[in-house]
Parts: structure tokens; C-alpha cells; sequence
């Protein structure tokens, strides 16, 4: 997308929308806007990258200020009512296959789950859920935590949910 459509899309808060045929996806850049749902409202301030757009839900009264919701061809991001979700905050349900050791890791195929927040969730700026996670009801996830693993509800989460050492494989 040009620097001018970006700069455009910031200015006036419109729509822009970039198809991708080959991908069978859509690409959203949404800028301070509403998204109606049947049951109420949710708000999004700042830009907001959308990817697969029919394949995330966002509950009523739930505020997004801004990062990516990347969801996949088979696989769904889904956010309960009334949740925080602060700047810079990135979800993605697909993410790279890691297993042996003599196939390059761009061989080794990918893989898609689906991303569940409750209600009454807060994730913090910077934060990372990947996929296959889900996250209770009233839990809170720190700043710059990245999330691998679900997440019990009211627990508060900091740092990383996953502890591996270094070339430890699944």
C-alpha cells in the first residue's frame, strides 16, 4: 500500500482495503471506527491490521487501541464482551512448525488454531497471543508478555508463558 493511501487512511479514519486474490484474504487497515455487532457495540481507535476479517468476532462494548488481529484460512480469533486491548497488541492464530533438525525450517509447514479471549479481559501494550491460547474470563495479560499457553481465568500474566530452554523442541 502507498505511503499517500496510508497517510490518507490516518488522516480521515476511512477504510482502506487491499485484496490479495492469490490468498484468498483481506487485508484491513481500520482507523478510529465502531464495529456493530449483533449484540452492541465495540470500538477501535488507532490502526488496527486486520487480516481474515470474517474470521474474528469481537464482542460488544470491547475497545481495541490499535496492533494486529492476524487470523488464518482455518482458524478464528474470537473476543469476549468488554474487553481492553492496548496498543501494539499482536494475535495470530497460524505460526511456523519447529520439529527436526535436518529440515529447513521454511519446510516444515505451519499450523492454525483458534485464539479465544473471554470477557473482561485486559491485554497489556506490546503483548503477543499466538495461537491455539485461550484466555479465562477477567484475566490480565503485562505489557510485552508473550502468551503460548492459556491462560487460567482472573490469573495476571507477566513476561512469557512458555519456559523452554534453548533447542528444546515440541
Amino acid at each position: 500500500m502507498s505511503k499517500f493511501l496510508k497517510k490518507i487512511a490516518g488522516i480521515t479514519g476511512w477504510l482502506i482495503v487491499v485484496f490479495r486474490l492469490k490468498a484468498e484474504r483481506i487485508v484491513g487497515y481500520y482507523n478510529t471506527m465502531t464495529i456493530n455487532n449483533p449484540t452492541g457495540e465495540a470500538f477501535v481507535s488507532g490502526k488496527v491490521l486486520l487480516q481474515y476479517p470474517k474470521h474474528i468476532t469481537v464482542g460488544r462494548n470491547s475497545y481495541i487501541n490499535g496492533g494486529q488481529l492476524i487470523a488464518s484460512p482455518n482458524a478464528y480469533i474470537k473476543i469476549g464482551d468488554d474487553c481492553l486491548l492496548s496498543y501494539n497488541v499482536h494475535l495470530r492464530t497460524d505460526m511456523h512448525l519447529y520439529r527436526e533438525r535436518d529440515v529447513l525450517i521454511r519446510e516444515q509447514g505451519s499450523k492454525e488454531a483458534d485464539i479465544i479471549i473471554g470477557n473482561d479481559v485486559w491485554i497489556g501494550y506490546g503483548a503477543q497471543i499466538f495461537g491455539g491460547v485461550t484466555l479465562g474470563d477477567g484475566c490480565v495479560v503485562g505489557a510485552g508478555a508473550i502468551i503460548t499457553k492459556d491462560v487460567m481465568p482472573y490469573q495476571v500474566i507477566v513476561g512469557s508463558t512458555t519456559m523452554r530452554n534453548i533447542g528444546e523442541r515440541e
